[in-house]
């Protein structure tokens, strides 16, 4: 903090663990530079801004050194029972500052039990939450799978039902619907003949058209006008 230093490295660190237990519990989320300046002015030093500690490069090691360290030892703390010294304690019930300090950090270690024990039970919450989403989740994606499955099968049947009834109608055209038409085109041509409704062979001679047949734009007109009338016809008797 400068050649002239406003208060030795030593007896800064033993402040920064002396306001660390009583101030804050053990406990370095709680820490503030601003408390600790507070804190060290009230001990009867003058001029220790935050600013100052900030930039102590000692004090930065030490806090960094008990933040690496503390995840380990929090790991620990669950597992170690502490166990007072009575009769020590006992011996020295006439000296207060003794007592004092005892009692300090016997109240920041179970302080500092509570706080992991909390965060253990915050974070065990929480992966509960996190496990229950995936196994909704999980659940979810099943039932929308099964709901695919199903929904494939109808659509194959469908199809197939659509893909039986097209056959048969297919079949229907092909066994009567063409065969009418045809016969219809013979009525209109005078082709059929009799109540056999053989074709006559003379007039089959007549209106047959051949490669060689030269057609006129009119006949043309009208042959097309007469087959489809013959059509139209044919859907007329269906109709009735």
């Amino acid at each position: 903090m400068g050649r002239n230093k406003l208060i030795e490295d030593e007896l800064l660190l033993n402040l920064f663990d002396k306001f660390l237990l009583e101030i804050c519990g053990g406990t370095l989320e709680h820490f503030q530079f601003s408390a600790f300046s507070n804190y060290i002015i009230s001990q009867g030093y003058k001029g220790i801004t935050p600013r100052l500690l900030r930039r102590s490069d000692i004090l930065r090691t030490h806090i960094s050194e008990l933040s690496n360290s503390k995840a380990n030892e929090d790991r620990q703390k669950v597992l170690v029972f502490k166990t007072l010294d009575v009769d020590l304690i006992c011996s020295k019930r006439n000296n207060s500052e003794y007592l004092r300090n005892v009692l300090t950090q016997t109240d920041a270690y179970y302080h500092s039990l509570y706080e992991y024990a909390s965060t253990i039970a915050r974070e065990n919450h929480k992966l509960k939450q996190e496990l229950n989403q995936e196994k909704l989740n999980k659940k979810e994606s099943v039932q929308k799978a099964e709901e695919i499955r199903q929904n494939y099968k109808e659509e194959k049947n469908s199809v197939s039902q659509l893909q039986l009834e097209n056959k048969k109608l297919r079949e229907l055209i092909d066994t009567y619907l063409y065969p009418e038409i045809a016969n219809e085109l013979l009525r209109k041509k005078g082709l059929l003949q009799g109540s056999n409704e053989y074709i006559d062979p003379a007039m089959v001679d007549k209106n047959l058209i051949t490669a060689k047949t030269e057609l006129k734009k009119e006949e043309a007109v009208k042959q097309t006008k007469s087959g489809s009338d013959a059509i139209i016809h044919l859907f007329d008797k269906l109709k009735s």
